[in-house]
C-alpha cells in the first residue's frame, strides 16, 4: 500500500511512478501514529492530506449525529474521498475510550 501512496503525488504521472516503483520499492513501512476518529479535533482530522478542512467539519459533525461505528461509515460523510477511503483508513483508528 505504501508504494500506491506514490500515484496521490501532485504533479507526478504515472508513467514516472511506474518507473520509479521499478527501481525503489517501501522496504519497512513506517509506524503511524492513527487518528481516533471517535475523538478526533477538526484540526487533526484536517491534518491529514487527503481531508479537507470543511470535510474534517462534516466528519465531527456525523459523529456527533449519526455516531461512526466502523471506517466505511465515512463513506455518508458529505465530500469524503470515498475512492481513497483505504488510504485514509492507515491514518485513522476506532479506539473507544
Amino acid at each position: 500500500m505504501a508504494n500506491e501512496q506514490l500515484y496521490d503525488v501532485y504533479g507526478l504521472d504515472s508513467i514516472t511512478v511506474e518507473k520509479t516503483l521499478k527501481r525503489f520499492q517501501v522496504i519497512k513501512v513506517p509506524r503511524i501514529e492513527k487518528i481516533n476518529v471517535l475523538s478526533a479535533s477538526v484540526e487533526e482530522l484536517a491534518s491529514l492530506v487527503y481531508i479537507r478542512r470543511n470535510v474534517a467539519e462534516n466528519i465531527v459533525i456525523y459523529r456527533e449525529t449519526q455516531g461512526i461505528k466502523s471506517l466505511e461509515d465515512l463513506k455518508a460523510v458529505e465530500g469524503f474521498p470515498t475512492d481513497k477511503i483505504t488510504r485514509i483508513g492507515l491514518y485513522l483508528s476506532l479506539k473507544k475510550d
